[in-house]
């Protein structure tokens, strides 16, 4: 097998930590409060519909063969106080239209 590289990263979810899930044929990536699809086939990404979750890194996702569930993660501490990230307890189930 051979390997080649991915399509240039999505700037709007790049700079995030993120978590991700493999369908069977396209990989969800989720990061912040959107997600994206990525296609091997064609090598492109395209975006998930907005999502009502506050902004979190590192949430945990699942495919359930239908829809991408993303729960929990981490809303981080605010730069320059020592206050504690939250953890919030809420999630969102997305279906996307992958081709």
């Amino acid at each position: 097998k051979t390997t080649s590289p991915l399509a240039a990263s999505l700037r709007p979810i790049s700079a995030t930590v993120g978590s991700a899930v493999w369908t069977g044929t396209h990989l969800l990536l989720w990061a912040a409060s959107r997600g994206a699809s990525y296609d091997p086939v064609t090598n492109r990404w395209s975006m998930l519909p907005r999502s009502p979750l506050r902004a979190r890194s590192t949430p945990a996702v699942v495919w359930t063969g239908r829809s991408l569930v993303v729960w929990g993660g981490e809303i981080g501490t605010p730069v320059g106080t020592s206050k504690p990230p939250k953890f919030p307890l809420d999630g969102a189930a997305f279906t996307p239209e992958v081709k």
